[in-house]
């Protein structure tokens, strides 16, 4: 369904990480470990150091306000991927957006959709692993010669996919995350 423009998420995703303030080189690389190693990088936080001196992103979570998927250069990612006025993708598929809480009527974003966004997310983040813009770079010539497939980061999708599954069964949870996201993409 998603995968004919998947290399215009990526382009949309690269303009998104800017949030972290990667930095360049060995700065850049240890941040982008410390991001992607528990996949801190789908919820909103701030940087500091652990007592080696390494960089921890701080995540804004707590047991009574998880935040997971809530990181604002995901829901711009979103927002300006699927969103991007009143003709974009995203409103096509409106009917789909419906609450999944037995009582709260407030609709919700569709699990693929948000997979989706977070794949391309992490697949941005992925292309500075080494301190600087990899090989995926839309940048480069051989990447604008070569076809993006989103099997690339297949595993990564499903993981997505199998953690909002999984939070689903937290209805009160799911349900103020999708809602969130919803009404801050649309």
């Amino acid at each position: 369904m998603f995968h004919g423009n998947c290399r215009g998420y990526m382009i949309v995703a690269s303009d998104q990480i800017a949030i972290f303030q990667l930095g360049i080189g060995d700065e850049c690389s240890q941040r982008v470990y410390a991001l992607i190693e528990n996949d801190v990088y789908l919820y909103p936080g701030n940087w500091a150091v652990d007592k080696d001196g390494k960089p921890v992103w701080m995540v804004k979570n707590s047991l009574t306000n998880m935040q997971i998927y809530l990181n604002p250069g995901l829901i711009e990612l979103i927002k300006t991927a699927f969103f991007n006025g009143p003709t974009g993708f995203g409103y096509k598929f409106k009917k789909y957006y419906v609450s999944s809480h037995p009582s709260l009527k407030e609709p919700e974003l569709t699990n693929p959709i948000v997979a989706l966004g977070a794949t391309a997310f992490f697949a941005a983040l992925y292309e500075w692993q080494e301190g600087k813009k990899g090989k995926m770079s839309a940048d480069s010539q051989k990447a604008k010669a070569e076809k993006f497939e989103g099997d690339n980061f297949k595993k990564v999708y499903d993981w997505h996919m199998d953690t909002l599954t999984k939070l689903k069964k937290k209805v009160n949870t799911y349900h103020k995350i999708m809602s969130e996201l919803y009404s801050k993409v649309t």
